[in-house]
C-alpha cells in the first residue's frame, strides 16, 4: 500500500491503519472505526483504492469497506473475542519492531 502515499498521504495514513483480506474475488478493507470507513468510502479516496487493488493484485477485485476492526484469523481467538464484545489480533514481533 506504500503507493498509497504517492496519491495522498491522508489516505496512506488511513491504509496503514487498516487490516484486509481477500476471499472469493473480494478485497475487503477493515476501517476500524465509522470515520475512517466514511472517509474511505469517499468518492475522493475510493477509486484510489481501487486502482491500488488492481496494482498490487492483477485483477479487478470487488472492494468492501467495513467499519469494524479485522477480527482475528483463527477460528477460535475470533469466536472468544465476538463474546468479549471484539478485539484485535496483534502480532508481537510486528510490536517490537516498532518501538
Amino acid at each position: 500500500m506504500d503507493d498509497s502515499k504517492s496519491k495522498s498521504v491522508a489516505l496512506f495514513t488511513l491504509l496503514n491503519k487498516c487490516g484486509f483480506r481477500i476471499s472469493n474475488e473480494v478485497f475487503t478493507l477493515y476501517a476500524g472505526t465509522n470515520f475512517a470507513k466514511n472517509k474511505l468510502d469517499d468518492i475522493k479516496f475510493r477509486p484510489a483504492i481501487i486502482e491500488i487493488i488492481q496494482k498490487i493484485t492483477d485483477s479487478d477485485l470487488t472492494l468492501t469497506i467495513l467499519s469494524q476492526k479485522k477480527p482475528p484469523e483463527d477460528e477460535q481467538l475470533a469466536e472468544i473475542a465476538a463474546m468479549m464484545g471484539g478485539g484485535e489480533e496483534i502480532k508481537l514481533d510486528e510490536l517490537e519492531t516498532a518501538v
